[in-house]
């Protein structure tokens, strides 16, 4: 086993620099090993200190089969019936907060999804003339660039630097080790007064719970945020944080979220008789998505 005694040196936050404190052990579900979580008193920032490295370990076919570490994702399913799916809830939630926040029309705009899975985001942009390119690795992007999903390359990513005016990280922060480091390079794609939309779940909320939380899978989740964390990660990036805020996106995406963790995959006409305006707004007060913030590039560095 990899995991580390409560008793080891703590690592120092990714962050803000500070010393990081033993927080708790937890066994994984999916790979049988301890994993040590760390938290930074200063920020709120947790992370596991002794993450999983061999990513074709986890992230392989049955992990975009939904048979993987994190059950409740299913690229493979996506990928294969883009009309049914209810992640259409959350494309669409993405795309209205991407409107509400970007305040230009998206007419000619360029959009990367970054850490795109199997590009379903990419093919809705598309279906609905948006530029849309996605970044991803793995033997099920090859699978989705033969169907004509335009998902880059390492070296066609390297090309489009500052080329984007909107990125998406989309549930891909909390994969990181490293988040910084990654913010500063989606920053350098994009344009200066770009827009970074992304999503990722609040901590905050659960800092009692923290154990318990579903959102705590220590072989895929290794980096968890609050507002006030990612915030900093983002301004140390290069970038100027806001809070998302509650918009007619994000009770679509609130709406995906329950859905999704209900166990639901294909789309129902019963979903549509729900109040979901009121369900998301209640959702939201509970669990404080809106305060988590995005981003934009500085025009002036």
């Amino acid at each position: 086993m990899v995991g580390a005694m409560a008793n080891e040196p703590n690592p120092v936050c990714q962050i803000c620099s500070e010393q990081m404190t033993y927080l708790m052990e937890k066994s994984g579900s999916y790979v049988n090993d301890v994993f040590r979580f760390s938290q930074c008193l200063n920020c709120n920032f947790v992370s596991v200190v002794n993450p999983i490295t061999d990513y074709d370990k986890i992230y392989d076919n049955a992990y975009y089969e939904g048979r993987g570490a994190d059950p409740l994702v299913d690229y493979a399913f996506e990928l294969e019936h883009p009309k049914r799916t209810v992640r259409i809830f959350e494309w669409e939630g993405i795309l209205n907060a991407v409107r509400h926040h970007y305040r230009e029309g998206l007419e000619g705009v360029r959009w990367l999804d970054y850490g795109s899975g199997t590009g379903g985001l990419v093919r809705f942009l598309r279906d609905r003339r948006i530029e849309g390119f996605g970044f991803d690795v793995g033997g099920y992007a090859d699978r989705a660039r033969t169907r004509g999903i335009q998902i880059l390359m390492p070296s066609e990513l390297a090309e489009r630097r500052g080329s984007f005016d909107i990125v998406s990280l989309i549930e891909v922060l909390e994969h990181i080790p490293d988040p910084v480091s990654l913010l500063q390079s989606v920053r350098e794609l994009l344009r200066p007064g770009g827009l970074l939309f992304l999503t990722t779940g609040n901590a905050d909320p659960h800092r009692r719970t923290f154990a318990s939380w579903g959102y705590v899978i220590p072989e895929v989740h290794v980096s968890y945020f609050s507002p006030e964390s990612l915030g900093r990660a983002l301004n140390r990036a290069g970038l100027q944080a806001y809070p998302l805020g509650r918009n007619q996106g994000l009770t679509n995406i609130i709406k995906y979220k329950i859905l999704k963790s209900l166990g639901f995959k294909c789309m129902s006409p019963f979903f549509n008789v729900l109040p979901w305006p009121i369900i998301a707004l209640a959702t939201d007060l509970r669990y404080q998505l809106s305060a988590m913030p995005i981003a934009r590039r500085p025009f002036r560095a």
